[in-house]
């Protein structure tokens, strides 16, 4: 069975993310590869925490966020 990793960015949960003068602290949840998070971080200033079920999403999703569990 082929494995399907989420590789795109959530622009749902982007639009509802406000930029402040403050660094963010965000927790991700089924963060997939990261790629919201990494766009986010592009233009706002935060901390992102990821959480995703496979491992090898993981791999993908720590090259982009600050920490990712399985």
């Amino acid at each position: 069975m082929k494995k399907i990793l989420y590789d795109s960015i959530n622009m749902s949960v982007v639009n509802c993310i406000k930029n402040t003068d403050r660094k963010l602290k965000i927790l991700d949840l089924g963060c997939g590869t990261g790629l919201t998070g990494k766009y986010l971080k592009s233009f706002i200033s935060c901390e992102i925490t990821g959480v995703t079920y496979s491992n090898e999403e993981a791999e993908k999703a720590s090259k982009h966020l600050d920490k990712v569990f399985v």
